[in-house]
């Protein structure tokens, strides 16, 4: 039995994680960024792993509306809106404390 006929059709903004992996992401402008390779969730909400296109290295982005606000599963891929700054980022993290 297939996982659609165990489960009951996501709501409209709710998708499976299995059905996003595997999605190709592009930029506002349609460029590529990469692939998305992994969901995860470490209790403070769902993280998408992103495989870089540019260098095949991975990065972790919030699965939000702000981050993603489209996803097409019929066409393959998301639009993906890379975050200026990452919030909890400390601009001054490299400098010695005294």
């Amino acid at each position: 039995m297939s996982r659609e006929a165990k489960l009951p059709p996501p709501e409209e903004d709710e998708f499976f994680h299995a059905d996003l992996i595997g999605l190709q992401a592009v930029d506002s402008e349609n460029r590529t960024l990469g692939e998305i390779v992994a969901m995860h969730n470490f209790g403070a909400g769902d993280l998408i792993e992103l495989r870089l296109a540019a260098s095949g290295m991975t990065t972790l982005l919030p699965f939000s509306k702000a981050v993603v606000p489209m996803i097409d599963l019929d066409k393959g891929r998301v639009v993906i809106e890379l975050p200026n700054e990452v919030e909890g980022d400390d601009a001054d993290r490299d400098e010695v404390r005294e």
